[in-house]
């Protein structure tokens, strides 16, 4: 095999992956307009709905919505628990993860799965659009989305001189690290 036609395999290899990635993006692009994404938009209180944010991944099935709560007395603010309420439900897997530097800050997240029905609007629009059909005709059809992850983000900041929630030194870890030096030596 010459150098050339490996080129030209790769060179082709390549192109189709990139079409096939943009055609996948174009169906993703139309997630956005799942219903269940507007009705958890919706669901933010209106003070927390004005500075959130919608974002469609790039390289899977998921929407992302996100929210800043700021200058919180605590994490116990009703404006914050009016935030939370609607995404407390089985239906969403919900997750924490505590930042303790100078501000207290808690970052919640809820997501959940939601399979496309295929008898819905959405996904007779995705099963209709051209870039469905140029994935089936070129055997990528795995690439037309099935389903929708949706995620819900409130990153909630407690005031730094809150009375009630404040970050505090518990304990000190030290650690000692012993890495090697290694170099190439040849004779």
């Amino acid at each position: 095999m010459s150098k050339q036609t490996h080129f030209a395999r790769q060179l082709t290899r390549a192109k189709r992956s990139t079409a096939v990635d943009q055609h996948a993006r174009a169906l993703r692009a139309l997630l956005v307009t799942h219903p269940a994404v507007k009705d958890a938009f919706q669901a933010l209180p209106a003070a927390a709905r004005a500075g959130a944010w919608l974002i469609r991944a790039e390289y899977d099935d998921s929407v992302s919505i996100g929210a800043a709560l700021r200058d919180l007395p605590s994490f116990k603010a009703p404006v914050l628990e009016r935030t939370l309420a609607p995404f407390l439900s089985p239906e969403w897997e919900a997750r924490t993860h505590d930042f303790a530097y100078s501000q207290p800050n808690r970052d919640y997240r809820f997501t959940r799965i939601i399979p496309l029905d295929p008898d819905s609007a959405l996904a007779r629009t995705i099963a209709r659009h051209p870039s469905a059909r140029w994935l089936e005709t070129h055997g990528a059809s795995h690439h037309i989305p099935t389903r929708l992850v949706l995620t819900v983000a409130i990153y909630a900041y407690v005031k730094a001189d809150s009375p009630t929630c404040r970050v505090v030194v518990t304990g000190v870890t030290e650690r000692v690290v012993r890495e090697e030096v290694k170099e190439i030596v040849c004779a």
